[in-house]
């Protein structure tokens, strides 16, 4: 329905600028041409106007997008949405089921969606006016009127017949006409108010009524009424109405004395000066007419004038043009504004927590949404699970709804959401997460309990402390030091937990547990020894640390876990437990940590070898190709990235793309291993040589980003100010005195900043996927933006006509830099190749 406004807003809008000038000039133009060409040109712009069909040019010269972010709120009744199911939750701890629909003290409409409101409202209210006036009308003209004498009658079907109405009207009388008139569309009847008319009069009446039903007049002004009804906000429309009707009686008073003499116009004219009238009621026509039109009609009887194709040819052509020129569309939400909407749309009632899945973002069997979480009854701490199998619909509501009892043994509920992506996204996003909500902590929130406790503050303290943790570890020969992190916390509970498996040769296989009596105290520092003969026999330790803000549940508040034995082997230079690759025709070797030895994989070629993810193979799941040069590159991409050189020998690494519908086809926990690989590989590579010297240093400028945070020397920037919906930094890399900030906005979204070493300041912001250069030369750069390619100065190269479930995957130069390849998938899985011509 709001589709159907915004066609007949549109319409209203663009018919105005031919009905503006035409109803301006209609009294210069009744001077010169006949009633009938008006009529004509009324009807036509009435009909274009009563079917808000929207006939579009391939490319519409005007767009108008009407950006359905924009919100209001109002009081609502009671809306029906959809309850959540629960499983896993034992019946004993009081299992949440469906809750009532309880009313809601507001509701967020849209501005498209009050307008669609408002303007049903009108058409029904106009429709009702009208056609109650039209029966109260008719009731009281027809409830008193008599038959028309004998003579009336037979000169009535005398003169039918000869204007060729195959079936006269009944003929009634009544007091209560002020003039003769045609009244109704389905069943006409003829009135003739009281009085005897001389014989040449009435002629001249039933004629001039007659051939108002020969014309279908009275269907006319039903066409007209159903316009002033669909744009009753128009005043141009109800103007037009009005000319229509004058139009309608001249032309009619045109077809009466067509071939008549003067005498008979004069006659004629006498008979409408007799019975002028004011006032028109619905869907009739009135032989007389109100003061103003009179002089109108009586001068167009002795006036001759020519009739004008042209003239409305003109007018159709303008309408057309005008209401094909522009389009009315409603713009669709990026990823990161969809998700904005869906966590806006999030209400807490008491007990009960909804929300709305947003509208114009995609298709909607798309989103992934899942609402999960954890319970710590009686029998245990038990998982949670909502709308596991639900289909999504856009605008829909759904809702969490669990007693006070039931509420207050959760201990996690978290909704996390991925919206729809139909388009492409940018290097290395394909498998992040959308974003994660804390329902948890809004329903504390909302019942007058602090967030922190288990929601907000689990969230934002778990990495910070986590990182504190591990980065006060310090490892001297086999002994561990470690100090536990004091937190701005009321009750600060901590416990740890070191463990781990060795392999010694009376034993075998053992399992290991340190420090278990340790008393565990925010802000102290603790220390582990271990002898180094016995580091050499463990094949597995870990720091598992838990924190909670609740003295008095076993919850863990958060929990983390640091990989001590890596961080020894680390600290003195052992590789232990990693994927090594060793190349020794070049006398170097690539080492990974211990994710790539349990999950990933090589595979060797020609002076080349590409590390993937084991789960996915090679095909899909390649997470980058390392090659080994004689000479540097002459021409290096966004995904070119020396990791270090010798003479004759140059490392590159060339960073790949997963194809996104393998990887959405993946479980959750290969896409976490993907993550895991991709990010250990950008971080935690290590070159080295076999010389043992070390690895020559490329010629880059110091930055680095943590989080949202760019330096680069001894300045740093919050990214965030400049891209308010980034959400962290993917990656930086060099061009020339430029570097290439890629930050993430989303699930599969991207944006890039570009910052000038030389003035340490950031020159342009570029929102899009697949950020290409050629050369070192930032100005070469081309992206893609939802299905179009845009060059680095914002000129667009080339626009595509996707399905909503096809995406721009790729882009890619060719060597000599004179064509840009574009590898488009669709919704299907099928890749489709373009080039472009540069």
């Amino acid at each position: 329905m709001e589709n159907l406004f915004l066609r007949v807003l549109t319409l209203s809008l663009t018919a105005s600028l031919v009905l503006l000038p035409l109803l301006a000039l209609a009294p210069r133009l009744h001077h010169r041409y006949a009633g009938r060409t008006f009529y004509v040109l009324w009807l036509v712009l009435a009909v274009r106007l009563v079917l808000p069909v929207q006939l579009i040019l391939p490319e519409p010269a005007v767009t108008v997008e009407l950006p359905p972010s924009q919100a209001v709120t109002v009081p609502a009744a009671v809306r029906p949405r959809a309850e959540a199911a629960v499983s896993d939750v034992p019946q004993s701890a009081g299992a949440a089921e469906p809750a009532p629909a309880a009313p809601e003290a507001g509701r967020t409409f849209s501005w498209t969606q009050l307008g669609t409101w408002l303007w049903l409202g009108g058409v029904a209210a106009l429709l009702v006016y009208q056609g109650a006036g039209y029966a109260l009308a008719r009731r009281k003209l027809l409830r008193d009127a008599e038959p028309g004498s004998e003579e009336e009658t037979a000169l009535l079907a005398a003169l039918a017949a000869g204007l060729g109405v195959r079936r006269a009207p009944p003929l009634l009388r009544t007091a209560d006409a002020a003039s003769p008139m045609v009244l109704g569309l389905a069943r006409p009847v003829l009135l003739l108010p009281e009085g005897q008319l001389p014989e040449e009069a009435l002629e001249v009446v039933l004629r001039h009524e007659l051939t108002h039903l020969k014309r279908r007049d009275v269907a006319y002004q039903a066409l007209l009424l159903l316009a002033r009804t669909v744009h009753w906000f128009n005043p141009l429309v109800w103007w037009m109405g009005r000319e229509a009707g004058r139009s309608l009686e001249l032309c009619c008073d045109d077809a009466v004395v067509r071939g008549r003499d003067e005498a008979f116009c004069r006659r004629y004219g006498s008979v409408l000066l007799r019975t002028a009238t004011g006032g028109r009621m619905p869907l009739s026509t009135q032989f007389g007419g109100g003061k103003g039109q009179l002089k109108a009609r009586l001068g167009n009887l002795f006036r001759k004038k020519r009739n004008s194709a042209a003239l409305v040819c003109i007018a159709l052509a303008c309408a057309l043009l005008c209401t094909s020129l522009v389009a009315c569309e409603q713009a669709k939400l990026t990823p990161e504004e969809a998700l904005d909407a869906l966590e806006d749309s999030i209400a807490v009632e008491g007990d009960r927590i909804s929300f709305t899945v947003p509208k114009h973002c995609g298709p909607e069997d798309l989103w992934e949404i899942t609402v999960s979480g954890l319970s710590e009854t009686e029998e245990g701490v038990v998982s949670l699970h909502y709308f596991e199998n639900e289909a999504w619909k856009a605008g829909q509501g759904y809702a969490v709804g669990m007693t006070t009892e039931v509420w207050q043994t959760v201990t996690e509920l978290t909704l996390e959401a991925c919206p729809p992506q139909a388009y492409g996204t940018g290097t290395y996003t394909a498998a992040r997460l959308g974003r994660t909500i804390d329902l948890l902590a809004l329903w504390r929130t909302a019942n007058g309990l602090p967030a922190e406790d288990i929601g907000e503050w689990n969230r934002m303290a778990a990495d910070a402390a986590m990182d504190a943790l591990e980065g006060s570890m310090t490892y001297d020969e086999g002994t561990v030091t470690f100090t536990l992190p004091k937190l701005d916390l009321p009750e600060e509970l901590w416990r740890v937990q070191i463990s781990g498996q060795a392999e010694t040769a009376e034993l075998g296989g053992i399992s290991l547990h340190y420090m278990e009596d340790a008393e565990w105290t925010p802000g102290e520092t603790y220390i582990l020894e271990i002898p180094p003969e016995q580091w050499e026999e463990i094949t597995q330790l870990s720091l598992d640390a838990y924190c909670t803000a609740q003295p008095d549940s076993d919850f863990l508040g958060f929990e983390g876990t640091v990989d001590l034995l890596a961080g020894y082997r680390e600290a003195n230079g052992i590789r232990g437990d990693a994927l090594v690759y060793e190349n020794e025709a070049r006398g170097l070797t690539l080492t990974l940590p211990g994710s790539w030895k349990e999950y990933g994989a090589c595979q060797e070629g020609e002076d080349s070898v590409i590390f993937y993810c084991a789960a996915l193979g090679p095909e899909t799941g390649g997470i980058a190709q390392v090659s080994f040069l004689d000479e540097p590159l002459e021409a290096v991409t966004d995904r070119d990235t020396l990791l270090g050189c010798r003479p004759g020998c140059y490392v590159y690494s060339y960073g790949y793309q997963v194809p996104l519908p393998a990887l959405q086809q993946a479980t959750r926990e290969v896409r976490s291993r993907y993550n895991a690989l991709y990010e250990d590989f950008q971080h935690r590579l290590i070159l080295s040589f076999n010389d043992g010297l070390p690895v020559l240093p490329s010629d880059k400028p110091d930055f680095s980003f943590n989080g949202t945070t760019f330096s680069c020397g001894n300045q740093s920037w919050d990214i965030t100010s400049r891209i308010k919906a980034a959400t962290g930094i993917v990656s930086a890399v060099p061009v020339g005195d430029k570097i290439v900030v890629e930050c993430h906005v989303g699930p599969k979204n991207g944006a890039y900043c570009i910052f000038d070493t030389a003035s340490k300041s950031f020159e342009a912001n570029l929102q899009g996927n697949h950020l290409t250069w050629y050369n070192d030369d930032i100005t070469t750069a081309v992206y893609s933006f939802w299905s179009d390619v845009y060059a680095y100065d914002g000129r667009m190269i080339k626009s595509y006509d996707l399905a909503e479930d096809a995406y721009i995957y790729d882009l890619a130069f060719s060597e000599d830099r004179n064509a840009l390849h574009v590898t488009i998938v669709h919704g299907d899985g099928t890749e489709e190749a373009d080039v472009i011509d540069l």
